[in-house]
């Protein structure tokens, strides 16, 4: 995490003064007025699982937790070599709220604020969902890859999503002080129709098994920009 400073000093002198301001000028300053907030959207109805414990229709289900990462763009355009320290892996909860105005229902800690120097503090945010232990993140510079397993127990799987980057954000630019995160999915639901030419209507045909064979277990995503 990037972590703000708080100083205590006893003043002695006026030089301490001048020390203390030199100092500042290398610090990046958050507002406690303006807590920054997500909102979440899925462009699409998301329903990848038929108990739809993960996501339902074009929302999070609320109480789980998507990641997210958020890079200082300083005064300058979003690069691949930037590192997330402004927010590396925050689980934020999703209590709601895919629209603006009730992004703050989704919480996270601690609680991150924007800068007061927008010119020369652009926020970018990148996030995924769900915060599983099937889904292993390794993120150094960019937007990092994420190694995701599927479990031979259908009903274990995840449904894996990653957001569009979110760049060149500013508290004046993000309406109630949220981040829009635009959630897609990475993997797809295969389902198997069975059919027969069997046109007899006193012929009953049972299906006892279907095996699919050769599958990948493991797969990294490595997002580019």
């Amino acid at each position: 995490f990037f972590c703000k400073m708080n100083v205590k000093v006893i003043f002695f002198a006026g030089a301490a003064v001048l020390a203390l301001a030199a100092c500042s000028k290398n610090e990046v300053v958050e507002t406690n007025d303006h807590a920054i907030g997500f909102s979440n959207y899925a462009p699409k109805v998301v329903d990848s699982r038929a108990d739809a414990t993960l996501v339902n229709g074009t929302e999070l289900v609320s109480g789980q937790k998507f990641v997210v990462y958020g890079y200082n763009q300083k005064a300058a355009d979003f690069s691949t070599s930037l590192n997330p320290t402004f927010m590396s892996g925050v689980e934020v909860t999703y209590n709601g709220g895919n629209t603006t105005g009730t992004a703050n229902k989704n919480t996270y800690s601690p609680t991150r604020y924007w800068p007061k120097d927008e010119a020369n503090n652009k926020l970018a945010f990148y996030a995924y969902y769900p915060a599983s232990t099937y889904v292993v993140p390794t993120v150094t510079t960019g937007l990092g890859s994420y190694a995701v397993t599927v479990d031979t127990d259908p009903s274990k799987n995840v449904d894996f999503l990653v957001s569009d980057l979110s760049m060149n954000n500013t508290y004046s630019n993000s309406p109630d002080g949220a981040v829009m995160l635009n959630f897609k999915h990475q993997l797809a639901k295969v389902k198997f129709l069975v059919n027969t030419n069997v046109t007899d209507a006193n012929t009953t045909v049972t299906l006892n098994s279907l095996t699919i064979k050769q599958l990948n277990t493991t797969g990294t995503l490595a997002p580019s920009y």
